[in-house]
């Protein structure tokens, strides 16, 4: 089988929800893009990148932190370590480390990467506020409401100028902000934020919005039944 038609049988999959199956193939397309083209090679990076997000969803987080480690050394080697790319690579790796349990570790790479899009990308673009939203989860499970309210505040102002006020990813910003802010003793402005994010997420049709609607429907329960 060739690598091509073994990266497409692995999206068919993927598409299905096939998941350990079109890893199977992904790992096949890989085996042979890495013998016959060599892994900094464009076609090589972009199938492990598919991969290894596949790998995300999957949950199979050790094997996702390998693969992004891989995907990290092809894109520097390809593109040298400024890139828009590399940045994206250290976002990733940060998100596979957090699921791990490796706060700090996390947390310092999502602030490199932090770095990275701001040298590379147009101001205010939404690149930015990955990193910063991944950031103000890693604060809020530490409970540092400060640096999350810091964190999400700063993507939510990104999001907003960028994607606008309706867009599903502004909403996880601010509803991060609010629960940052519920944290503090703010409840009254926490509710001004966590309210109008979940009717957003909820009237959504995208898949990534449903990943975040519990998160932001509890936080928001929470504040209800503790209403004075």
């Amino acid at each position: 089988i060739t690598a091509r038609m073994a990266k497409q049988v692995a999206e068919g999959l993927q598409v299905t929800d096939h998941l350990e199956e079109s890893a199977e193939y992904y790992r096949q397309a890989l085996a042979v893009q890495d013998r016959e083209l060599g892994p900094d090679h464009n076609r090589t990076i972009g199938t492990r990148n598919d991969y290894a997000i596949l790998l995300i969803g999957m949950g199979a987080y050790a094997e996702a932190e390998r693969v992004h480690r891989a995907l990290l050394a092809a894109r520097i080697e390809r593109w040298g370590e400024q890139s828009e790319d590399v940045a994206g690579s250290l976002q990733n790796l940060a998100v596979t480390i957090k699921h791990q349990g490796r706060l700090d570790e996390a947390d310092s790479l999502l602030q490199l990467a932090s770095a990275r899009y701001r040298s590379v990308m147009p101001p205010g673009h939404f690149y930015v506020a990955f990193p910063l939203l991944t950031l103000s989860e890693i604060r809020l499970i530490r409970r540092d409401y400060g640096g999350a309210e810091e964190a999400a505040s700063e993507a939510t102002g990104i999001l907003k100028g960028s994607l606008g006020d309706g867009s599903y990813v502004t909403a996880v910003a601010r509803c991060r902000w609010g629960r940052a802010l519920d944290g503090l003793g703010r409840p009254v402005e926490a509710r001004e934020l966590l309210g109008p994010a979940v009717d957003i997420l909820t009237a959504s049709s995208s898949a990534g919005a449903a990943t975040y609607l519990d998160e932001c429907r509890t936080a928001l329960a929470a504040l209800e039944d503790g209403r004075p």
